[in-house]
């Protein structure tokens, strides 16, 4: 895969009160791999944000928020690329498993190319502007297509019982 060269541009209010640029940075990578890449790009540890906090984009060992939530861009291969073997995808996923759950509420929109949302009992097919809304159950990701599928997920920290 192509390296990813976006970039988060975040606002604020400069000492006099108006608005400006505060940062021009690309997200952080957190997960680098031949097939998936994963960038930070924004996140909280708590609601409501206050907007004059200084807080962004982080290096963490895992992708579930403690609290709060956290934005991410991610960038999925073809599965022709990587032979769409559960062992090499689990790895490239980093997840230990192909199939995974995390305890939080996952609001996914696929900016471009098309993937498939793979749950226990059915799968659907999310092309661009689509979006799902997973809620702490197993699921995975292929992606049928020959292009890249890029998707924008905004992970919300939830309640399990």
């Amino acid at each position: 895969m192509k390296p990813d060269r976006s970039r988060v541009v975040t606002t604020g209010l400069n000492e006099d009160g108006r608005s400006t640029v505060i940062s021009d940075e690309p997200g952080v990578l957190l997960l680098d791999g031949p097939f998936v890449k994963v960038f930070n790009l924004w996140e909280t540890n708590d609601f409501p944000i206050a907007i004059t906090d200084e807080f962004g984009p982080q290096l963490h060992d895992g992708f579930e928020p403690d609290s709060g939530m956290r934005v991410y861009r991610t960038l999925i291969a073809p599965d022709e690329s990587w032979n769409a073997d559960p062992d090499t995808r689990a790895e490239a996923l980093n997840t230990g498993a192909d199939f995974h759950q995390t305890a939080t509420v996952d609001i996914q929109t696929v900016l471009s190319g098309e993937v498939h949302a793979v749950l226990e009992e059915r799968e659907v097919v999310l092309r661009a502007g689509d979006s799902i809304v997973t809620r702490g159950v197993p699921h995975t990701w292929r992606n049928r297509s020959s292009q890249v599928a890029v998707l924008l997920a905004v992970m919300i920290s939830a309640a399990t019982s």
